[in-house]
C-alpha cells in the first residue's frame, strides 16, 4: 500500500475528496475511534479522582497530568518524529498508550485504583500521545496529494470535534453501567485501528543518511522555524487567533450553567453545536478558497467568529445558544484550517516533525493564555462583557495581523527536494569529524559591492535554516571584487544531511546573488579542525 494508491481519481478537490485515497481513509476512521476514547477516557478520569478525593487541588492535578506532557515533550516528540521511522514511533507509542490505559482500567475494575496511580498513569498516558503527535501531524502529507492537504487538515480536525462532542456522552453511559474502569478498556481497545492501519502502510524507501542525534535534531528543527519568515508569521497568526478565541472555550461552561441554565444533556448539545459549524466549515471552504485569498478568508471568519461568540453571550433561549456557538465553531475552524494547511506545506519531508512540534507550542500557548486572561476578565466585568471583548479583540487584532503579518498567497513553494553533490575530499573525515568550515568565494563587480550584501541576506536565512551555524561574509579589502562566505557545521555527517535538504524554491533565493557574480563561480572549499593519522587518503 503506497499514498499513490486510491479508489477513485483525486484530481477534483472537495471537503471529502481525501477520502478517496484508501490508506487516508483508513487511518481517519481508525483516528476517529482512537479520538472516541481518548475524550471518553478524560472524562473517567475526572469521575474517578472525585471518587477518590475530594480535594480541589488534588482533583486539579489530573488536568495538570494530562497537559503537562504538551509542554515538556512537544519539541522532543519532533525531533523523533523527522529521526526515526515514524511508523514505528506511531505503533510504539500507541501500544504504550494501550498498556497504559489497561493497567487503569484493571486496577479501578480491581478496586486498587490510588490517586497518585491515577495520576502517574495520565500523566504517561498523555506522554505517550504527545510524543505520537508530531509524527500524525507529519505523515498527513505523504497520503493525500498537496492539492488535498487543506481538506484533510480540515477533516483531521472534525475527527477532533465528533469525538469532543460525542466521547463525553458515551463515557457517561458506559460509567453509569459499568464504572469509569470500563471506560479505561474501551480506550484501551480504541489503538488497535491505528497500530493495525500504520502497520499496513509503507511508504517510499528514503535516501540513508547518517543518524541524527535527538539534542542536535532539536537544535535544527528551532532553527529551521527561525529562520523561516513565513513560518513565523504563520505561527504568530495562529497564537493571535487563538488568545481571542480561547474565551469561548473558557467562558462557556459558566454561561451555559448561570445564563442559560443548561442540564447536562443541554451542555453536551452546546459543544456539539460547535462541532456542527466546524463541519460546515469544512465542507465550504474548497469553493471559498478558490474565490479569494487566505487573508480574506481569515478576516471574515474572524467576522463569523465573532458574531457567533456575540449571539452566544447575550442568548436567552437554547436555539439562539446553539446557533451562536455554530457560527463560533464554523470560524474557528475556517481560520485554523487556512493557517495550518498553508503552514503544513512549506515543511519539506526532512523536518515536518520538528516544524510540527513548535506548532503544537505555539496552540498550546495561545489556548492557555487566552483561557486565563479571559476567565480572569470574566470575574472582573461579568462572563458576557468579556465574551463581547474578545469577539472585538478577535476581528481587531485579525484586520491589523491582515497588513502587518500578511498571510500571503496560497500558492505554496516548490518544496521538491534538491540533493546536491558532495565534494570528493582526498582526506575522508569520519562522520563525526568537526566542526567543519565551509567558504564560498564570490567574484563580483566592486560596484554591486552594495546590491550583493543585500543579496546575500536570504540566504543566509537559508544557510542557518539547514543547518549552519557562524554564518558571514566578508569583502576583501586588498582584492573588491572577492567576497568570502562562511559559516560552520557540527560535523561531517551533518554536512551530508545539509546537502540534501535543499529544496527546488531556494534557486529563487540565490538567483539575485548569482546574477552579480562574473565569474564562473562560486567556489566550495571544506576545511575540517585537523586531519588524524587513521584518514586515508583518496586518490582523484
Amino acid at each position: 500500500m503506497n499514498t499513490a494508491e486510491s479508489d477513485t481519481a483525486t484530481s477534483e478537490v472537495g471537503p471529502w475528496s481525501p477520502l478517496r485515497v484508501t490508506i487516508f481513509r483508513s487511518l481517519w476512521i481508525a483516528g476517529l475511534v482512537s479520538n472516541l476514547g481518548t475524550f471518553m477516557h478524560l472524562v473517567a478520569v475526572g469521575w474517578a479522582i472525585t471518587s477518590l478525593t475530594s480535594s480541589p487541588a488534588v482533583v486539579s492535578l489530573a488536568q495538570a497530568a494530562w497537559t503537562v506532557p504538551g509542554f515538556l515533550l512537544a519539541l522532543l516528540a519532533g525531533a523523533f518524529a523527522d529521526v526515526v521511522d515514524r511508523r514505528r514511533l506511531i505503533i510504539a507509542t500507541q501500544a504504550c498508550s494501550m498498556v497504559f490505559a489497561g493497567v487503569l482500567g484493571t486496577l479501578e475494575v480491581s478496586g486498587r485504583l490510588t490517586v497518585v496511580e491515577l495520576l502517574v498513569l495520565t500523566f504517561l498516558l498523555s506522554s505517550a500521545m504527545t510524543m505520537s503527535a508530531p509524527a500524525f501531524m507529519a505523515l498527513t502529507p505523504e497520503l493525500v496529494e498537496r492539492d488535498h492537504l487543506p481538506a484533510a487538515i480540515g477533516l483531521n480536525s472534525i475527527s477532533s470535534n465528533i469525538a469532543q462532542s460525542v466521547g463525553p456522552a458515551l463515557a457517561g453511559i458506559v460509567i453509569a453501567a459499568s464504572g469509569p474502569g470500563a471506560v479505561f478498556f474501551v480506550n484501551t481497545a480504541s489503538f488497535l485501528g491505528i497500530v493495525a492501519v500504520v502497520r499496513a502502510y509503507h511508504p517510499a524507501e528514503s535516501v540513508p543518511l547518517p543518524a541524527e542525534h535527538i539534542v542536535a535534531a532539536m537544535r535544527t528543527g528551532a532553527a529551521y522555524f527561525l529562520n523561516s519568515p513565513r513560518l513565523m508569521v504563520l505561527a504568530s497568526r495562529v497564537v493571535l487567533a487563538l488568545t481571542a478565541t480561547s474565551a469561548l472555550s473558557a467562558l462557556l461552561p459558566i454561561i451555559a450553567r448561570s445564563q442559560l441554565h443548561a442540564s447536562a444533556g443541554q451542555f453536551g448539545l452546546l459543544s456539539t453545536a460547535m462541532g456542527v459549524g466546524a463541519v460546515a466549515a469544512v465542507w465550504l471552504l474548497p469553493r471559498i478558497n478558490r474565490r479569494t485569498t487566505p487573508d480574506v478568508v481569515v478576516i471574515g471568519a474572524s467576522v463569523v467568529w465573532a458574531i457567533g461568540a456575540a449571539t452566544f453571550a447575550w442568548a436567552h433561549s437554547m436555539p439562539s445558544a446553539l446557533l451562536g456557538l455554530t457560527f463560533a465553531g464554523a470560524g474557528t475552524m475556517a481560520t485554523m484550517n487556512v493557517v495550518f494547511s498553508m503552514y503544513t506545506t512549506l515543511l519539506p519531508a526532512w523536518v515536518r516533525g520538528r516544524a510540527s512540534s513548535v506548532m503544537m507550542l505555539v496552540v498550546w500557548l495561545g489556548a492557555s493564555v487566552g483561557a486565563v486572561g479571559w476567565g480572569t476578565l470574566g470575574s472582573a466585568v461579568g462572563v458576557r462583557s468579556a465574551l463581547a471583548c474578545a469577539a472585538i479583540a478577535h476581528v481587531v487584532t485579525t484586520a491589523i495581523a491582515s497588513v502587518v503579518l500578511r498571510l500571503g498567497t496560497r500558492e505554496p513553494p516548490d518544496i521538491t527536494p534538491i540533493v546536491w553533490a558532495l565534494p570528493e575530499p582526498q582526506v575522508a573525515p569520519s562522520p563525526a569529524t568537526g566542526p567543519v568550515l565551509v567558504t564560498i568565494e564570490w567574484r563580483i563587480d566592486p560596484l554591486n559591492a552594495e546590491q550583493f550584501t543585500v543579496a546575500m541576506a536570504p540566504i543566509r536565512r537559508m544557510r542557518r535554516r539547514d543547518g549552519a551555524t557562524g554564518w558571514g561574509l566578508f569583502h576583501d579589502i586588498e582584492d573588491p571584487g572577492r567576497v568570502l562566505e562562511t559559516f560552520t557545521v557540527a560535523t561531517w555527517a551533518e554536512h551530508e544531511r545539509q546537502h540534501h535538504r535543499s529544496v527546488a524554491s531556494d534557486a529563487a533565493t540565490q538567483r539575485p546573488a548569482l546574477s552579480l557574480v562574473i565569474d564562473d563561480g562560486p567556489h566550495v572549499r571544506h576545511l575540517i579542525t585537523h586531519i588524524t593519522r587513521s584518514s586515508t587518503a583518496k586518490r582523484r
